[in-house]
């Protein structure tokens, strides 16, 4: 991610203090996003290990693109890979298998993982805790009462933060993964050792 990235989404260039402090200021902005989202924007090629639910066909994983290659205990598996349900779409984060999973079974997924390039709705809610994490941190974001006469703001009592995500609920509806462990109900099978 360049300054370049956050410029273009925030339309208007970095302050110096945003230049300054671009990549602690980056950083705090991906942790909130990964937050968000319940998932690793780390964009790295490389394998990552899943569990199996007993009974079920469909693991859900962290963002990746192009064609992954999958194991399961050890054995190539040929699957299909797809963005929730839709199997159009150049981002996945869903591998669903022929055959159920029994228990004990290992799913090994070699890909390229993170958002590479990012989508333009997820790009600008980055740009935009980008720039409120190179704002001092003020408790009260909001304003909940004002008047004209004789001049008097009362603020509300959210932080910025959640007025951002409140502004954004439909871009992160779309890719977050922090309720897909309680959509599935199947028994999550562990190795014990």
């Amino acid at each position: 991610m360049k300054q370049s990235d956050i410029e273009k989404w925030l339309g208007r260039p970095l302050t110096p203090s945003e230049s300054a402090n671009f990549q602690t200021n980056l950083n705090t902005a991906k942790a909130y996003l990964e937050d968000l989202l319940c998932t690793s924007l780390s964009c790295e090629a490389g394998e990552r290990v899943y569990e199996s639910r007993d009974g079920y066909t469909t693991v859900f994983t962290d963002y990746f693109t192009g064609d992954p290659t999958v194991t399961v205990n050890g054995q190539t598996k040929e699957v299909s890979s797809r963005f929730f349900d839709n199997r159009n779409s150049q981002l996945k984060n869903s591998i669903v298998f022929k055959d159920k999973f029994t228990c004990n079974d290992e799913v090994t997924i070699d890909a390229d993982w993170g958002f590479s390039p990012m989508p333009a709705d997820l790009g600008h809610l980055l740009a935009q805790l980008f720039a409120i994490s190179s704002k001092p941190y003020k408790a009260q974001g909001d304003i909940k009462s004002k008047r004209v006469e004789d001049f008097q703001v009362t603020f509300g009592e959210r932080s910025d933060v959640d007025i951002l995500t409140q502004a954004n609920a439909l871009t992160i509806q779309k890719y977050s993964l922090c309720s897909v462990g309680n959509i599935r109900s199947g028994k999550v099978c562990r190795v014990w050792m």
